[in-house]
């Protein structure tokens, strides 16, 4: 039988900052292809509950359905990366919106992400849809507008004749359009306290398993709520959910994302600094990277591959300067925690 992935062994890809990131980067610059790689794979993109209007901040899930009509098309089934994001699909938008972890990925800071996890095996397609979902909020953070949203995606790999593997081929869906409005305060303080209710259950007598069932919705509505008092709850949060590590990522996530980063700074130094218990690694560089990425003299461009080498060059030592001082204060919060 013909594997054209790995399945479930672990991939490590090592991901360089300075030059790394190639393939995501060219496949940014055609976000929207005229017409998909594989004519003979569809992929079906919908509104998963069927919503066409949303809030600020609120969950905007997707379903994306894969079929075809000819056979050994396999689609990847990962849903998972250490980097803590996939790259699998690109998420078209017009109006563009920007991209919540951006001053994560694109920092420079940890020269280098590691990549990969286990997956289950690949999927071989066939006329019955099978059905991924996605959380936009992952990609994008929405202010309020009217959208269209086409999906690119990079998970099905064509059939080689052999047992070759060749690169997956762009499959776009159809497009959807959707409103976003603005967020009353009344509602982001239901949408509150929806989420720490079961966060603040006591949940001692169940398994780990049941744990994160009920909590992990939980955590993601407080990390793409985008509210002050949101904001706040995250970094108060962070130490007590930061041994595990699918919560340790979601208040990370939304610590960096959110709006109010000078609030999500002012929080965390309390949390660091709370003699009650120690923070943890993962906290000083989350408060580290915030503070950082504050300052106006460590903005850098992005990278860019098609540059001069000149260009290459000054931006690889403004890279190391603000990773030199990132450490820097990393290494000073560990002092004064001491």
């Amino acid at each position: 039988m013909k594997l054209p992935w790995l399945g479930c062994m672990t991939l490590l890809l090592v991901y360089c900052l300075s030059g790394q990131d190639t393939r995501a980067q060219e496949r940014s610059e055609s976000c929207n292809p005229a017409i998909s790689g594989l004519t003979d794979v569809t992929l079906a993109l919908s509104l998963k509950v069927g919503q066409t209007v949303y809030c600020e901040g609120e969950i905007i899930p997707l379903e994306l359905a894969f079929a075809s009509s000819s056979k050994n098309h396999f689609l990847s089934l990962r849903n998972y990366d250490r980097s803590g994001r996939l790259d699998e699909e690109l998420f078209c938008l017009t109006p563009e919106a920007r991209d919540p972890l951006v001053d994560y990925f694109e920092s420079g800071i940890y020269n280098m992400f590691l990549g990969g996890g286990l997956s289950a095996m690949p999927r071989e397609l066939n006329a019955v849809p099978y059905k991924i979902s996605e959380d936009l909020n992952e990609w994008k953070s929405l202010p309020p507008g009217s959208y269209t949203l086409v999906v690119v995606s990079y998970r099905v790999e064509p059939p080689t004749g052999g047992d070759a593997r060749t690169e997956p081929q762009p499959v776009v869906s159809n497009k959807v359009k959707f409103q976003v409005i603005p967020a009353t305060p009344e509602w982001q303080a239901t949408q509150l306290a929806s989420a720490l209710e079961p966060l603040d259950a006591d949940y001692q007598k169940s398994t780990l398993k049941e744990f994160e069932q009920t909590t992990g919705q939980a955590e993601r509505v407080l990390r793409f709520l985008g509210s002050e008092a949101a904001t706040r709850e995250l970094a108060r949060r962070f130490w007590s959910n930061d041994q595990r590590n699918a919560a340790a990522w979601n208040f990370k996530a939304g610590l960096i994302g959110s709006p109010h980063r000078a609030a999500a700074v002012q929080e965390l130094e309390l949390v660091v600094h709370d003699p009650k218990h120690p923070a943890t690694r993962n906290m000083l560089e989350t408060l580290a990277l915030l503070e950082i990425m504050s300052k106006p003299e460590y903005r850098i461009a992005a990278y860019d591959n098609n540059a001069t080498a000149d260009w290459k060059k000054q931006w690889e030592a403004a890279r190391q300067g603000r990773a030199g001082a990132f450490r820097g204060l990393v290494a000073k919060l560990q002092k004064q925690i001491q």
